[in-house]
Parts: structure tokens; sequence; C-alpha cells
């Protein structure tokens, strides 16, 4: 450190040099640090339950989402799916035979189309809750 020299003032003696200082730990023994490393320990502790929680979380909810799409293509099982075939396959027999009008065969026609759409909207959503299931744990548990 400089203390210049004060030409004004009575407070400040003037004195030119230099001045040296060191702390020695006698008393100190590092507390502070000790105690900073301490916080930072802690800290880090608090973080990583965090995380742990954190993704606990997003696999309980992959894994949700998995078992909802699954329930909800199970419900398109495979008897029902060739029933519905069969029903549009006699539908178009029968509107070829006149046996049944056009608004009948239109209306059998939505239904099966849109029978078979949401079937594969669903199993889309089924890949897709897969995908994630398998992207949130960090490997393939369901192909």
């Amino acid at each position: 450190a400089y203390q210049p020299r004060d030409r004004g003032s009575n407070y400040v003696r003037p004195y030119t040099g230099f001045n040296f200082e060191m702390s020695l730990p006698v008393f100190d023994r590092n507390q502070g640090g000790i105690k900073e490393a301490a916080a930072r320990v802690k800290q880090s502790q608090v973080s990583l339950q965090l995380l742990e929680n954190e993704l606990s979380q997003q696999i309980i909810t992959a894994y949700n989402q998995f078992a909802l799409h699954k329930e909800a293509l199970n419900r398109y099982s495979a008897d029902f799916l060739a029933e519905l075939e069969t029903m549009q396959k006699n539908a178009q027999l029968n509107y070829a035979r006149r046996g049944i009008s056009l608004l009948e065969f239109i209306d059998i026609q939505r239904i099966y189309l849109q029978t078979q759409m949401q079937q594969l909207e669903i199993y889309g959503n089924y890949l897709q809750a897969v995908n994630q299931l398998n992207f949130q744990v960090g490997r393939d548990i369901i192909e």
C-alpha cells in the first residue's frame, strides 16, 4: 500500500512509504472457507435431489401417457376391426345390389373411415408415447 503525502490536512500524517500486509491464520483457521464449502455441498445435494425428483416426475408422466394410449389402442380389438371391415364390404355389396340407398351407403362409409382414422391416430399417439418413455428412461424398454 502507498500513503501519499497530504499537504492540507492534520488528520493524515505526512508519510511516504510502502506497506506490506499478510494475514496469519492463527485465530481464523479458515472457518469462513469451511462454512462456504459446507454450504456449497448442501446446495449441490439439494440441486441433485431436485433433479432426481424432476426426472422421476418426467418418467412417471411419460409412463402414464403410454398406459393411457395403450388402453385406448386396446379398445380397437382385432374382432372389432374385422366386424368393421365386414360391415363395409356388406354395405358395398348391398349398394351394388340396390339394397340400400346412397345416403345409407355414404353414412356407413363415413363411419368406417372415421373409425379407421381414429384407430390410426391413436396408434400414432401410442408410438409417440413409447418413444417419449424410451427417451425419458434413456434406453429402449418398449419396442
